[in-house]
């Protein structure tokens, strides 16, 4: 059974159970290629361990988080470590706020950013 299907079976119909989505990272270059990356609200981390939310093969290393504060409707990239991380083809800052068709670079692996919330929909606003 995959991780996705383990975690629908195991999913309540309760809507407390559902995690909305902010949005996804496609990795659009790189071994990866073709792979999304389902952003959550909260931090995204980013790494190349299997606990971490986005996959960067590599070193065994924290690279960051794609962070998606859906009550200010911000996202934010937020590098940690030594591995040198692009947006847009330029060293990325501490933290950035990042747009929809951002795209972050790590080693030669490129992940455009397409966010759900806040540009097309908020979660908090239940009559739409």
């Amino acid at each position: 059974m995959s991780i996705r299907e383990e975690k629908i079976s195991g999913m309540d119909a309760s809507a407390s159970e559902i995690i909305p989505v902010m949005g996804w990272l496609v990795c659009t270059k790189g071994p990866m290629r073709g792979q999304d990356f389902r952003l959550s609200g909260g931090f995204n981390r980013m790494g190349s361990r299997v606990s971490d939310d986005i996959i960067i093969p590599g070193d065994e290393a924290e690279i960051g988080s794609v962070v998606c504060d859906g009550r200010f409707g911000v996202t934010y990239l937020v590098v940690d470590g030594n591995t040198p991380v692009l947006l847009n083809g330029r060293r990325a800052e501490e933290v950035t706020v990042l747009h929809s068709e951002d795209v972050i670079s790590v080693y030669d692996m490129e992940y455009r950013l397409i966010l759900f919330c806040p540009d097309q929909y908020q979660w908090e606003n239940e009559d739409e």
